[in-house]
């Protein structure tokens, strides 16, 4: 996960609003994406650093609390939602059960 430097926000390098940022992938938030140009951010690569965080797979969550039949699911994962929603199994979601 990148997120962004503390004290690139601190020293004004950044814009205040940038603090707490995170993403999995280095282009998906607003620093690495277009709302600051490239120009107007000197040393990117010094104010997204790399955080090494644990994941774990939506299936392998499921399993290790039972999960059976899901009624409403919210995820936010910091760019990466895709990836999360295309494990989910949708034939555990309720709404799809009371469509068909």
């Amino acid at each position: 996960m990148f997120r962004v430097d503390a004290e690139a926000v601190e020293l004004g390098r950044v814009p205040y609003w940038a603090k707490g940022i995170a993403s999995f992938l280095h282009d998906r938030n607003a620093l690495g994406g277009s709302a600051i140009p490239k120009k107007t951010l000197p040393r990117s690569d010094r104010i997204l650093l790399p955080n090494v965080s644990s994941v774990t797979r939506l299936r392998t969550l499921f399993q290790k609390h039972r999960i059976a039949k899901v009624d409403f699911l919210q995820i936010d994962v910091e760019g990466y939602n895709y990836h999360v929603l295309k494990q989910f199994d949708f034939s555990r979601a309720a709404i799809l059960k009371i469509l068909t």
